[in-house]
């Protein structure tokens, strides 16, 4: 599986190309084409769209190879709609150089204005037949709503789905239906109908052409991946966390591994990601893209001794500055399967036998722990180098880590993430959080950012909602390294529904300052986490653990708490 065009390229792709003119590898088939300022899609200048705007108008990506099983991503967007014309967008799979053989899916209007549904055709001697279409549930088209299409062809199936590009990518595919008509290897397109009416101003961007022949492919969703727990939204097309430190493992045979991402709707300053293959030498850090090829270490490539090679991905950063939590995919790592070497496996690992869950803020998330001299957030956090993220390995544990910056009991976080109180239980808009395994500790650090509110009610809440739905987990609340709102914490922790199953931890003197840290004295640097900060909270929090949950709240333990 090879992305083999992508439109989003800084050399190759639509913003490289002159506006009114052609980008490279393009052709028009049927009508006429240009790239344009007018509607940009996404995170980019320009888009490429139909000028002539006739009933059926093509461009082909003729520049590039031929091929016979290929997958084809774009974000689509209109200008407006009205109810005297139905405008129609589509992609073209396995196209002649002539566009008389192929198959064309499209979007269109179910005659409802807004309303979709997706047709898929078979185009043979250059006459069309509907070989199938379905409504698409759950999808309008709106006046300048941008929305995602992904279709494929492999061997005899044809299959899409489209989604709003502001809602994570649906599990599988909405339609699919198998013909061997057109079996080919022929050029990726794309399709523009207007049916009457005044000529609409559209784009298309975020076009990705992958050729899925070849390899083996691992899905998200397969079990042999041991995911950071609390903190993914796994589907069968798609992976999604917006949390910095979430992470997966598996284990895999073959002698390459290629990491790919749906990166579509992504804006910059894009997530940062570490790797390591086999736990040999360094980990590598990579900007995240639609593929990531691994680095597979010289020490076990091609040895004998070992058959199964050892992945570990770490989410390094994701940025505060867009809006995470409704859009998620502007800033969430989307990990959408693994490439791996024909006739490969993958082995699911042994997962560490506790579950850590830890709530927090900008110091949780590993804000600033590599200072502040990079110009972009996302070079100057690195979460694997906060103190959350340590005490997992500290404490024989899978954790997972839920920091947004600037957030607490009262205030919004950066990127648009709500209080506490409405963002615990969820990964972000619209998604769950599952609480299964059950954690058997839930560590809380918040209230640095609430300022004088009185937040005993906010705190409170939140703790019945986690009692209640972890009802075997021991549970810490931290004071703030700045002391803010200790008081307000110990008194929700009183005033909760069952007292008993909290414990307040007092950590005055585990962040020297003078050992590392912002110059708002706020943020630890990464030594400090690592080599005193997360040391210090894992030998007290260990206690919590030692004793089966919340059982180890009694007797001594108790002592080493509170001090």
């Amino acid at each position: 599986m090879t992305i083999y065009y992508s439109s989003n390229d800084a050399a190759g792709g639509f913003d490289a190309a002159a506006v009114g003119g052609m980008p490279a590898g393009w052709a028009a088939k049927v009508g006429s084409w240009a790239v344009g300022t007018a509607l940009p899609v996404g995170a980019h200048t320009q888009s490429f769209g139909a000028t002539s705007q006739n009933d059926g108008d093509v461009a082909l990506l003729t520049g590039i190879a031929a091929v016979a099983d290929l997958q084809v991503t774009a974000s689509q967007r209109l200008a407006a709609l009205a109810a005297n014309h139905v405008p129609a967008i589509g992609v073209v799979l396995r196209s002649d150089a002539s566009y008389q053989n192929c198959y064309t899916i499209v979007l269109g209007n179910n005659g409802t204005l807004g309303e979709l549904q997706l047709l898929l055709f078979r185009r043979v001697g250059g006459s069309y037949a509907l070989l199938t279409m379905v409504a698409a549930s759950g999808v309008t088209f709106q006046a300048s709503d941008t929305v995602m299409l992904r279709a494929q062809c492999q061997g005899s199936t044809i299959s899409a789905k489209v989604w709003p590009s502001r809602l994570p990518e649906p599990a599988g595919w909405q339609v699919s239906v198998s013909d061997t008509a057109v079996s080919a290897a022929g050029h990726a397109g794309l399709y523009y109908a207007l049916d009457g009416g005044t000529a609409l101003a559209m784009g298309i961007d975020d076009l990705v052409v992958t050729d899925i022949a070849g390899g083996t492919w691992i899905a998200p969703d397969d079990p042999a991946l041991l995911y950071s727990p609390y903190t993914w939204n796994i589907a069968a097309g798609a992976a999604t966390t917006i949390n910095a430190g979430a992470y997966l493992r598996t284990l895999f045979s073959g002698g390459s591994c290629t990491l790919t991402f749906d990166v579509a709707n992504a804006l910059s300053p894009l997530p940062q990601i570490w790797y390591r293959i086999d736990g040999v030498g360094a980990w590598t850090q990579a900007g995240l893209a639609a593929q990531i090829a691994c680095a597979m270490p010289a020490a076990t490539l091609g040895n004998a001794d070992i058959p199964w090679h050892f992945l570990e991905l770490v989410v390094k950063a994701t940025t505060e500055t867009r809006n995470r939590w409704n859009s998620p995919g502007a800033t969430a790592v989307v990990f959408t399967g693994l490439v791996l070497a024909s006739g490969a496996a993958v082995l699911l690992p042994s997962a560490a036998p506790l579950n850590l869950l830890v709530y927090g803020d900008s110091i949780t998330e590993g804000v600033r722990t590599l200072g502040e001299a990079a110009a972009d957030d996302t070079d100057r956090n690195d979460a694997m180098l906060g103190w959350a993220f340590r005490l997992g390995g500290l404490l024989g544990a899978e954790v997972g880590v839920v920091g947004f910056g600037g957030s607490g009991l009262s205030v919004t976080g950066s990127g648009n993430v709500p209080p506490l109180p409405a963002s615990y239980g969820l990964l972000y808009q619209g998604a769950a959080r599952s609480f299964a395994p059950a954690p058997a500790l839930v560590v809380f650090n918040v209230g640095t950012n609430d300022g004088g509110a009185d937040t005993v009610a906010a705190m409170t809440a939140v703790l019945n909602g986690v009692i209640a739905a972890c009802p075997a987990a021991a549970i810490a609340v931290l004071r703030p390294f700045n002391g803010n709102q200790a008081a307000n914490l110990q008194a929700a922790i009183a005033a909760c529904g069952n007292p008993a199953a909290c414990r307040y931890v007092d950590t005055t003197g585990m962040f020297d300052t003078s050992r590392g840290s912002d110059g708002l004295a706020l943020h630890p640097t990464g030594p400090n986490n690592v080599a005193l900060i997360a040391p210090k909270l894992a030998a007290v929090l260990r206690g919590l653990l030692g004793g089966g949950g919340r059982a180890a709240f009694r007797g001594g333990f108790q002592r080493g708490l509170l001090g």
